[in-house]
């Protein structure tokens, strides 16, 4: 077992312990953030994030062993962190959606170029306390940047940075 992983694990199963301990309630649940880096969107291009479930990984966990419809919150931001547009997509097992930001209909842009970066956050799932992997989410994005006027991808980029954290029980709006 890996020290990332090992420390992960104390952290979902031995803080509530010491938490109870105490008889300290801590109200956090945690969430999975897979975070892509800058790219550049110009004139007459679209970015768009798609998701795949690939509805294939029942839960271990949960009553029901059938794959679950996975939801996640799709935030496409500029290089100052600055919201432009952003979605919570609900993903059927076996199926895909997608979120599109058309850099000629979507952003008000001045310059040329603009750079953003999408952010794709999974809630938790099975009640608020288990990370979504655990809980038999299996959600698979994959972001691209392809031209408006022949539909030809230019940019695709599948593997994301992935972290889970423990977040408090209060979401952000929509989730």
């Amino acid at each position: 077992m890996s020290p990332k992983m090992f420390v992960g694990m104390l952290a979902v199963f031995a803080l509530p312990a010491l938490a109870a301990e105490n008889g300290t309630v801590i109200p956090v649940s945690f969430a999975a953030t897979q975070t892509y880096g800058m790219v550049g969107l110009a004139h007459g291009q679209t970015a768009r994030l798609n998701l795949l479930n690939l509805g294939v990984i029942p839960s271990p966990i949960a009553a029901n062993p059938a794959a679950p419809a996975c939801a996640a919150q799709i935030d496409f931001l500029d290089d100052q962190g600055q919201l432009l547009k952003s979605q919570v997509l609900t993903v059927p097992p076996g199926k895909s959606l997608s979120l599109d930001l058309n850099y000629d209909t979507d952003l008000v842009a001045l310059a040329p170029r603009f750079e953003i970066r999408v952010d794709v956050r999974i809630p938790p799932q099975a009640g608020g306390i288990l990370p979504p992997v655990f809980a038999g989410c299996s959600l698979i994005p994959s972001f691209e940047i392809f031209n408006n006027s022949d539909n030809k991808t230019v940019l695709i980029i599948a593997g994301p940075r992935l972290s889970y954290g423990p977040i408090p029980l209060t979401a952000s709006p929509g989730m």
